[in-house]
């Protein structure tokens, strides 16, 4: 066993999982995919400075992390019902499709409306992360086709993520 403790620090403002080592910022743990829980690290530490001891501590709070699979955090789903015929969004219509808040005071809010393009109208896909009532962040989180595709590129855009990586994603983006 190592002896370095790696203490785990969730940053205020981002959210992220920031990795300290004796007060120091070594890196960041990460779940890349959202559609899996699988943690991984990405190193700030200069290499110069990273010990064998380093990385077999590191390696044992992956392994910690994964054993874990955060089974109980909440997943975003959107029923393409909910989402309607794009064709119909007007100019200034905001549809929302999804809204939760946590038992933290945050609340994450996913809009479509109407964007321009290069000269062709598109749905835009918005995410507003406010905490407690109040708005942080507002983030296009992309420019979706008004068909049917349209829905389904949606629907694939926001299934599966966690409500976590979701709000950190705008609030970050």
């Amino acid at each position: 066993m190592p002896n370095i403790k790696i203490e785990i620090k969730e940053n205020p403002k981002t959210g992220a999982n920031e990795a300290y080592v004796a007060d120091s910022l070594v890196g960041f743990f990460e779940q890349m995919d959202p559609q899996e829980n699988t943690w991984s690290f990405m190193q700030k530490f200069p290499n110069d400075k990273m010990t064998g001891d380093h990385y077999i501590a590191i390696g044992e709070k992956l392994n910690e992390l994964n054993a874990k699979q955060d089974v109980g955090d909440f997943k975003i789903e959107i029923e393409p019902s909910k989402i309607g015929s794009l064709t119909k969004i007007s100019p200034k219509e905001k549809r929302f499709i999804y809204e939760h808040e946590d038992d933290e005071g945050r609340r994450l809010e996913l809009y479509l409306t109407q964007v321009e393009r290069r000269g062709k109208l598109y749905i835009g896909l918005f995410g507003v992360v406010y905490l407690n009532d109040n708005k942080l962040k507002e983030l296009c989180l992309g420019a979706h086709k008004r068909n049917k595709n349209g829905v389904e590129t949606i629907v694939g855009d926001c299934d599966g993520y966690e409500f976590d990586k979701m709000f950190s994603l705008v609030l970050t983006g």
